[in-house]
């Protein structure tokens, strides 16, 4: 988790939403079940950042992006305190590319408004994540060394055969 390499912890949780692909309600779900995880009060650090603008018909506004892309977008920024800022995939780095500034100058309002406050990420999660990943990798360590046992017992694999062990983990959107 990337929360524990920024000690005390995040000012800002920033969700990226790419303005081509449509924001769906699964997508919805999958947010508010993410930040719901870390713990109570995640959303008041939360700023929607989103990206491709540029690929918005030419006069449509993100203000109108939001507007009419669906509920689960108006939710998300709502959720979020209306608090968003966009990107324009096109601009570069130039004298006049005011985009991450402006970005910079966002999120240092959301900390004033926050009182200064960052997120503090409830350590019973992260240690249940630690132990999920502990349990992964005790897995795969059990299937490697039964794959050793199955070869020893029955000579190997055949030649041209690959014997492959593989973990799975399941991850929605």
């Amino acid at each position: 988790m990337g929360a524990i390499l920024c000690p005390p912890g995040p000012h800002a949780i920033l969700l990226v939403v790419s303005v081509t692909q449509p924001f769906t309600d699964t997508q919805r779900r999958a947010a508010e079940e993410q930040l719901g995880a870390l713990g109570g009060g995640t959303w008041r650090y939360s700023m929607v950042l989103f990206t491709g603008v540029d690929k918005l018909p030419k006069g449509v506004f993100i203000e109108e992006h939001i507007a009419n892309t669906g509920e689960a977008l108006q939710w998300l920024v709502e959720r979020c305190g209306s608090r968003y800022h966009a990107f324009d995939n096109t601009r570069k780095e130039t004298e006049d590319n005011t985009q991450v500034p402006e970005l910079m100058e966002k999120v240092e309002e959301m900390i004033t408004d926050n009182q200064g406050w960052y997120f503090e990420v409830n350590e019973l999660i992260l240690l249940e994540e630690e132990q999920a990943r502990r349990a992964l990798e005790e897995e795969r360590m059990r299937m490697e060394e039964h794959a050793r046992q199955r070869e020893q017992m029955i000579g190997g694999p055949p030649r041209g055969v690959c014997v492959c062990v593989c973990v799975c983990v399941c991850v929605t959107e």
